[in-house]
């Protein structure tokens, strides 16, 4: 017998027995443990499958998990294959785009009647093929200006152009010159890195001037007097070995570029306890990354600027006498402290602004010996029209002036806002056209004023 049979319920038992006590029916008590055995034979059954499904299921599991990161891998290298690909095709382009920048001339002094054929066909017979030729024409009146650029396929035909300088076409002698792009690609990175590379820089500036009445002062009372332009990493207070006192200088980290040049803009030149302080930049370079000359970061043109914060509450340096003249004209809080023993009301006078303003100085524009002057009597519109348009391209401009008595070629520039003139002076600043490397700088809303009609 099974073991089924000592498990009998007594329910069970007492279908076989008979009401009366008599004997079992075993056939019957057979039947039973039959049927028990064979319940006990589907639940195994029953078990069995419910296992394989499990199995099944987390077998599935794991061929769609391995599916989904085969999937990820696979989209993650198509990803990659594309970017590498567009990269490659940027690459290519800009190769072909330097290439062919390369293999063009800039010609000026041209015949105002010279067209693209009679050029095309001139260099043509002159140099070698020729790719294309563009004649630089008067937006409104579409007249030539006498200065076109003519791309060739070779690089030896370009050496032949630049050789037809004082050549006649139509009559008048031409000049030929390089197209400087290789200048001006060096140019347009520079400004880049002039706007990305300094923005998270420690900059340090340099203190000079701090003797007499001021070789007492201490690092807190510096500390308080430049602080209000941002946050100082530490100070350098230069002392002598045996006297402890100041020698005439200190240097000051600040966390952020833009917080050193406000303090240097605002305090170079102030004058404490009539001594003036001389506060400058150091190395300057590091601001610039190793840029091309003639490049500057916006907002670092000569002159000061940027405005002095109020300073007041000083302790120690700013307790016992009254810095009356430490703040800009026209700020709150003039009654300001300046502690050194002995030192009565110490006056500070800042030179006139020179930060970032909406306002710049172009540099080398034009030739103030070109003939066209002479010949071309809307030569400074032109030069006016091509300009305004540049420089729209960097914000809203208000008014473009041509110093046409100029022996440098300026060309003034009053843009709507600040954000505009800094735009347009980081990218303009260091570019070359027509031979002349450009010089973009800021000018004082009173130079403007004093200068422009």
């Amino acid at each position: 017998r099974t073991p089924g049979c000592r498990a009998i319920k007594a329910g069970e038992a007492s279908v076989a027995m008979g009401d009366t006590g008599e004997e079992i029916d075993f056939d019957a008590v057979e039947q039973l443990l039959e049927g028990n055995d064979a319940g006990q034979e589907r639940k195994s059954r029953d078990r069995d499958r419910g296992r394989d499904r499990d199995r099944k299921k987390r077998s599935r599991s794991r061929t769609t998990e391995e599916e989904k990161r085969r999937r990820q891998l696979e989209k993650e290298r198509q990803e990659e294959e594309r970017k590498q690909r567009q990269y490659e095709e940027e690459q290519k382009k800009a190769m072909e785009q330097a290439s062919r920048e390369d293999n063009t001339v800039v010609v000026t002094c041209l015949n105002h009647k010279a067209t693209e054929r009679e050029i095309y066909e001139f260099f043509s017979q002159q140099a070698g093929k020729v790719r294309d030729i563009q004649v630089i024409r008067d937006q409104a009146s579409q007249k030539s200006k006498g200065i076109s650029y003519v791309e060739f396929y070779l690089q030896e035909a370009v050496m032949k152009a630049l050789a037809c300088t004082g050549k006649p076409l139509m009559g008048v002698p031409i000049r030929v010159q390089a197209s400087q792009a290789e200048k001006n690609r060096q140019a347009t990175q520079a400004a880049k890195l002039a706007q990305a590379a300094p923005m998270d820089i420690p900059v340090k500036v340099h203190v000079s001037g701090l003797v007499g009445p001021l070789e007492g002062i201490s690092e807190t009372e510096i500390s308080k007097l430049f602080s209000p332009f941002g946050d100082i990493e530490f100070i350098d207070l230069q002392r002598n070995s045996a006297t402890q006192k100041c020698t005439g200088s200190c240097y000051i980290q600040y966390k952020k570029p833009a917080d050193a040049r406000e303090a240097m803009q605002a305090m170079n030149g102030f004058s404490l306890a009539g001594q003036e302080i001389k506060v400058e930049l150091v190395q300057a370079t590091q601001l610039m990354g190793g840029l091309a000359p003639g490049l500057a970061l916006p907002g670092m043109g000569g002159g000061l600027g940027g405005g002095l914060l109020a300073l007041g509450g000083l302790g120690g340096f700013g307790a016992q006498a009254g810095l009356g003249g430490l703040v800009r004209p026209g700020m709150p809080n003039a009654g300001l402290a300046a502690g050194l023993p002995g030192v009565a009301a110490i006056s500070a006078t800042p030179l006139a602004p020179m930060a970032p303003t909406c306002n710049i100085r172009l540099v080398n524009m034009f030739d103030p010996k070109s003939p066209d002057i002479a010949s071309d009597p809307d030569f400074f519109l032109d030069v006016k029209d091509d300009v305004a348009e540049e420089c729209a391209k960097h914000g809203p401009v208000d008014k473009v002036w041509v110093d046409a008595k100029s022996t440098t070629g300026q060309v003034w520039v009053k843009f709507k806002t600040v954000v505009s003139a800094q735009a347009a002076r980081s990218v303009l600043s260091g570019r070359w056209f027509a031979g002349q490397q450009i010089q973009a700088e800021f000018v004082t809303d009173a130079d403007w004023n004093s200068t422009v009609p």
